[in-house]
């Protein structure tokens, strides 16, 4: 079973799995014709989406006429196989990742775990993305905003009527700022988010892995720190770049950041592949 499935608004329903307590949501119509379903990230184990798969068929729309991949790494895209003839929505790269390491990390993570599922993963084909700005779930509309910077493949889903952002892996209680794009990408997708929550009211997020922020002051809580983290963070590679430091003098220098007030020693490669990322090396997930 799932770690948790709450409903945090009407028709909304978010399960965390019992990995890295990754968030799926299961989003149903709520107006007056309700056609559709939407199963956004659905993860991990086999069990856990078999509780998405009962959700979605619990829905007006009887089933999951769609999945939305709010970015496509591996620990996101895990479940879309489990909803046949649903369509995939996710942002246009999302298409373009390399399908063969998606496998690969996937099937290394499930032997660790004992992992048995009823199929062999693979990875969506390029034909089954589409990549729509929005979708009319019956009476209602769901909003997609790119959002870039975590990876460049990152979606926004906002619903304006129940005043909720899906955020994928940003705004995160648990995690700061992971930055396999660009931090000038994932600044200006932190500013897109805090212009989104004022101009449809948002007041309830979803990362993708934590708790949901349940009001506007904890969303730009998220907003405000993680801005503060990048901000920091660019000015002290910037220093260490000045003063001679190669990437790994720098982390070694950076290695007692704090996020939030508190160090963030527990996520230190995370921190370690941000700083080597702002001294131009590759880094991935």
């Amino acid at each position: 079973m799932s770690k948790c499935t709450l409903q945090p608004a009407p028709g909304v329903w978010v399960q965390t799995s019992n990995l890295w307590d990754i968030n799926s949501v299961v989003i149903a119509g709520t107006g007056p014709e309700p056609t559709a379903t939407v199963v956004v990230d659905p993860a991990w184990f086999p069990e856990e989406i078999a509780e998405l798969q009962a959700l979605a068929a619990a829905t007006p729309a009887g089933r999951a006429t769609h999945v939305l991949f709010t970015h496509g790494d591996y620990d996101h895209v895990v479940g879309w196989q489990d909803f046949p003839g649903s369509t995939l929505i996710a942002h246009p790269r999302a298409a373009r990742r390399d399908a063969a390491a998606t496998e690969q990390h996937i099937a290394a993570l499930d032997r660790r775990n004992g992992t048995v599922r009823p199929r062999p993963y693979r990875y969506a084909p390029a034909a089954a993305f589409t990549s729509p700005a929005s979708l009319d779930l019956g009476g209602e509309t769901i909003l997609f905003f790119p959002a870039p910077g975590h990876q460049a493949d990152g979606l926004f889903a906002v619903l304006p009527q129940r005043h909720l952002l899906v955020a994928g892996d940003y705004l995160s209680d648990e995690e700061f700022p992971f930055i396999y794009d660009s931090l000038a990408h994932y600044r200006s997708t932190l500013l897109l988010a805090r212009e989104l929550c004022q101009k449809y009211g948002i007041e309830q997020e979803i990362p993708g892995h934590g708790h949901i922020a349940a009001s506007s002051a904890e969303i730009e809580y998220r907003i405000r720190t993680d801005l503060d983290y990048l901000d920091r963070l660019e000015a002290a590679v910037a220093q260490a770049k000045v003063d001679g430091l190669d990437v790994r003098q720098a982390i070694d220098r950076l290695q007692d950041f704090t996020f939030r007030g508190e160090p963030i020693s527990g996520l230190a490669a995370a921190h370690a592949d941000n700083i080597r990322l702002l001294y131009g090396e590759k880094v991935e997930e």
